[in-house]
């Protein structure tokens, strides 16, 4: 006998095209989707991040890319919005609300980028530089810093000047700074006229103070709101002695241009530059250190931003800053890694029902009431895939059906006796179930009843709540037929075996074959369960 066999109408429930658990109207069989009321018979949510293609603006499957994330996963309308040139929230806006910051233009790679300012709310990789002064942005070769070719009528070095033909040796060293007062040799924001330190980009009005001896805003004080030992400018060349190599000598100075071969440490970096490893970019590291003797932003020493490159010349490339991937988990804080300590938590993980964010897309936890039924599984939901069971569900709805229906780890625990009995053919039955405590009791009072007119089973039930069959020692069945009703599972002194008889009690199931004849006065008798070993029990 099946012993878990459940009533008629619980089974109907489960039948294909009659439940709709969303309540969008639309069946399991008919939807693609029977979880959330969005999705629709005719909608597909193809790159699986929960929103169908009539509201998702990018549902694409696949790795076209092949950075290991499907490629329309992380652009619907729940998503942040990050700094990736997409409308990731499908608002028809690209990344709207994002800080960002200045840019030039660097066309031709030179390191040095016209006056054409972008805005981008990252660091971009190439293309930009954060050093204007580019006098010819289609050609590498004109640069602040280059060396003019005396007689070519070109101002290489974006100086406003050129070289005459009579030049000496040809080199500009920068000594026509200041011929010109609108140029600006150093790129730094300010004309030669105005700049103090025409061959040093840090040094200019307006710049920040620091305690490094040197007068970075060119005020005429040095080192100001700083508390120091007094320092010596001797040569008034606006250094003084705590950075200037040579005190007697107003060419001599940090800002100075190096002259290569000289003997003298002109700009006092250590000593005179090698002219088969000159300083081009004049950031005071020649060639042979510089990792891009091109660019003054890059040298040792330097410090490191987000902006795609190795600035200090470590072969590290922008550590220490947002682009950073710290966790190495494939996402740096730029790229929308939520916490850049922890490699399970990035944008390319997978929501977990754990109370955080994993994804890193500003939702915690979404998308896990599967079944919505108003309950997590976090929120102790023991089964999110069955709308029906839950913490609120009430276990008396769904009979004796071997499901922890509310969830609390007991199962069917609203029931203390059940009775199945199932006949061969249709007709009109009677059921009559008692419990008793000693075999004296048996009797013609019966607990429960039921009857069935036009089918082949019939059930009776005994609810924890209205029985206490802890010191029972079993039940009496009289299962009968017709109207009036005749007996039928007990005749002759034995058992009809003919109706099959399902019971389960206090936890255990029995059958037809565990019952035993218990016969009353007049020579009518009954079906006895018994489940007590007390002598007082026995029939």
């Amino acid at each position: 006998m099946n012993r878990f066999l459940l009533p008629l109408s619980l089974c109907l429930l489960a039948a294909c095209g009659e439940l709709s658990v969303d309540r969008d109207g639309n069946t399991a069989c008919t939807e693609c989707g029977d979880d959330t009321e969005t999705a629709e018979p005719t909608s597909v949510d193809a790159d699986g991040d929960g929103y169908t293609s009539d509201v998702d603006c990018d549902d694409r499957a696949g790795d076209s890319n092949g950075d290991g994330r499907v490629d329309g996963y992380f652009t619907n309308p729940g998503a942040t919005e990050i700094c990736d040139g997409l409308d990731n929230d499908c608002d028809e806006q690209i990344d709207e609300d994002l800080e960002t910051t200045g840019w030039y233009v660097d066309s031709d790679g030179d390191g040095y980028g016209s006056e054409e300012l972008v805005q981008l709310c990252t660091d971009p990789d190439s293309g930009y530089t954060n050093v204007p002064g580019d006098c010819n942005d289609a050609d590498a070769a004109f640069h602040p810093g280059a060396e003019d070719v005396p007689g070519d009528g070109l101002d290489t070095d974006c100086d406003d000047e050129t070289v005459p033909e009579d030049a000496g040796n040809g080199e500009d060293t920068g000594g026509d700074t200041g011929t010109d007062p609108n140029s600006d040799f150093d790129g730094d924001g300010s004309t030669d006229a105005d700049d103090c330190a025409p061959n040093n980009p840090a040094v200019f009005p307006g710049a920040t103070e620091t305690d490094n001896g040197i007068d970075d805003d060119c005020d005429g004080s040095i080192d100001e709101g700083f508390e120091s030992e007094p320092a010596v400018d001797a040569d008034a060349d606006g250094y003084t002695d705590e950075v200037d190599c040579d005190e007697s000598d107003p060419e001599v100075n940090p800002g100075a241009t190096e002259e290569c071969g000289d003997g003298l440490d002109n700009d006092c970096s250590g000593g005179d530059a090698d002219c088969e490893s000159p300083d081009v970019d004049l950031d005071g590291s020649t060639a042979d250190v510089d990792c891009d003797d091109a660019d003054a932003g890059v040298y040792p020493g330097a410090t490191e931003t987000a902006d795609g490159l190795d600035n200090d010349c470590d072969s590290v490339v922008d550590e220490g800053t947002s682009a950073y991937d710290d966790d190495s988990d494939g996402y740096s804080e730029s790229a929308g890694d939520c916490d850049d300590a922890d490699a399970d938590l990035n944008p390319g993980e997978s929501e977990l029902d754990n109370g955080i964010d994993d994804d890193c897309d500003g939702s915690v936890d979404e998308g896990y009431d599967v079944d919505g039924d108003g309950y997590t599984v976090s929120e102790g939901d023991c089964d999110d895939n069955d709308a029906e069971t839950n913490p609120d569900a009430d276990e008396s709805e769904f009979g004796l059906d071997d499901e922890d229906n509310d969830c609390d780890s007991a199962v069917d625990e609203i029931w203390q006796a059940y009775v199945l009995a199932t006949y061969g053919s249709i007709g009109y039955y009677n059921l009559n179930v008692q419990s008793y405590n000693d075999a004296e009791d048996l009797g013609d009072v019966w607990n429960e009843s039921a009857t069935q007119s036009s089918g082949t089973q019939v059930e009776v039930e005994f609810l924890t709540s209205e029985y206490d069959l802890s010191s029972s020692c079993g039940l009496r069945l009289n299962v009968s037929e017709g109207n009036p009703a005749s007996d039928w599972l007990c005749s002759g002194n034995s058992i009809d075996t003919s109706v099959g008889i399902d019971i389960w009690f206090d936890g255990e199931w029995y059958d037809e074959s565990d019952l035993e004849v218990w016969e009353a006065g007049g020579g009518s008798c009954s079906a006895v369960l018994v489940v007590s070993s007390d002598a007082d029990c026995q029939v």
